[in-house]
């Protein structure tokens, strides 16, 4: 089974590469810091799991990607 990367883009665009995470949530945890400026926040309901907050928040806004 090939592992999951958790890809953070820093920066408004996606060039500069973005920083890799071996799980989504300390991912979503570095997005809430870097990107707080943006007015970025993490919600995680109590159903569901670091991957669904990682594809709902970062993923559905461009602001990372799983590898």
């Amino acid at each position: 089974m090939k592992n999951k990367k958790y890809v953070v883009y820093e920066k408004l665009n996606k060039l500069g590469g973005g920083k890799n995470f071996e799980n989504a949530k300390e991912a979503c945890k570095y997005a809430k810091e870097i990107l707080a400026d943006y007015g970025f926040t993490v919600f995680k309901d109590n159903g569901e799991t670091w991957e669904d907050v990682f594809q709902a928040e970062l993923v559905s806004i461009g602001k990372g990607k799983v590898v």
